[in-house]
């Protein structure tokens, strides 16, 4: 609505202007019209971030992404001066922030590094060095359970406790090594293009980093949103309608199932070339 009251703002302006209409009273003032303006500079980022959160293309690595620059927008319009009036609304939208995004930010930006289409190309250096520590820990925390149940299979003499001493040792170090191997060969390994799947790259990649792929598939392939659910109970409400209440429940998952990949094959333009 303010979009398109600001595109005709100057056929408004002209139609109030005619003594034929007598409308004038109801034209707006230019400080009105500005104050349109600047709402929308404000709302445009979150309407962007709207569609992208319900675009079919979104991924749960996406999430940082989107919901930094939203932060981040609305900090530095709190700063600018042209804003001073909207400074209340800004201080409540920050709270809101506080309040959900830093439950979930951490896990966001793990997915987001995780993304090798993203990695930590536009993290900054602090976050950078940090998240690749916690993710060496996570790895660490496996090897240590890999290795708490090979132990577990040694029998339980002397001689085994001593074997089973040194092998600890070596294990660890050798364990050690190739943790930091897997994270410092992610992490300086070329970005994917954004239009690749990282689920995919994860999956054919998984022998060159067993840990972090065990890791980065739990990760990324988790629901951003109920986007996709909601979708689907509106395709089952407009399938079981009051002209088709006599359908199985099995004949209904049969139809939703046809529509799900109705709807991959219409949209994956690679799979139909194969």
């Amino acid at each position: 609505m303010i979009v398109s009251s600001l595109r005709i703002k100057k056929s408004l302006d002209n139609l109030a202007s005619n003594p034929e209409y007598d409308i004038s009273e109801l034209c707006l003032e230019n400080d009105e019209w500005a104050c349109l303006d600047d709402l929308k500079k404000i709302l445009d980022p979150f309407k962007k971030a709207t569609l992208d959160l319900s675009s079919n293309n979104f991924s749960i690595s996406h999430l940082y992404l989107i919901f930094n620059h939203l932060k981040h927008h609305i900090n530095s319009l709190a700063l600018n001066q042209n804003f001073v009036i909207f400074r209340t609304a800004f201080n409540e939208m920050n709270l809101k922030f506080k309040k959900y995004w830093d439950e979930i930010e951490e896990f966001a930006l793990f997915t987001h590094v995780l993304d090798a289409r993203f990695k930590a190309s536009i993290i900054e250096r602090d976050k950078k060095d940090l998240i690749k520590l916690k993710i060496k820990n996570l790895i660490n925390n496996i090897s240590n359970d890999e290795e708490l149940l090979n132990n577990q299979n040694f029998t339980q003499d002397f001689s085994s406790h001593e074997t089973s001493l040194v092998h600890s040792i070596l294990l660890q170090n050798d364990l050690v090594n190739n943790d930091q191997n897997e994270v410092d060969k992610y992490f300086s390994s070329p970005l994917l293009g954004q239009n690749s799947d990282p689920i995919e790259w994860w999956s054919s990649n998984i022998k060159d980093y067993p840990k972090m792929g065990k890791i980065a598939m739990g990760m990324i392939a988790a629901c951003s949103t109920s986007v996709p659910s909601e979708r689907f109970f509106s395709v089952s409400g407009l399938t079981v309608n009051k002209l088709r209440t006599r359908l199985t429940p099995d004949k209904v998952n049969k139809l939703m199932v046809l529509w799900s990949w109705n709807r991959f094959l219409t949209s994956n333009n690679d799979f139909k070339n194969n």
